[in-house]
């Protein structure tokens, strides 16, 4: 919640996780922001290749990102390429984006 939020940084972190983020959407984050803006929130859970950038967009200054970027078939099957081929789709889409903010 907002209060949670806020307290957590009262106490002293310097970024507070905000789960679970599909749940509660980019539209949260961004409301949120609205009154704490000083406040750095990292969305985690259920962040993927396809809703990344719209956190960040929404005002997130990170995002927490587990499962998506280390899918346990791959990492079963010891697939490199696979692994790399999947880092290369978020640096790609990362760099779509700051291109966008320019």
């Amino acid at each position: 919640t907002p209060s949670e939020i806020y307290k957590a940084w009262g106490l002293g972190a310097t970024m507070v996780k905000v789960f679970p983020a599909t749940t509660l959407g980019p539209g949260y984050i961004r409301e949120v922001l609205g009154p704490l803006s000083h406040i750095s929130l990292v969305p985690t859970g259920g962040i993927n290749l396809e809703n990344f950038t719209t956190y960040l967009a929404a005002g997130a200054k990170a995002v927490g990102i587990g499962s998506h970027l280390f899918p346990k078939s791959i990492l079963a099957s010891e697939d490199w390429d696979k692994l790399r081929e999947i880092y290369a789709l978020y640096t790609g889409q990362y760099k779509t984006y700051l291109d966008t903010k320019q």
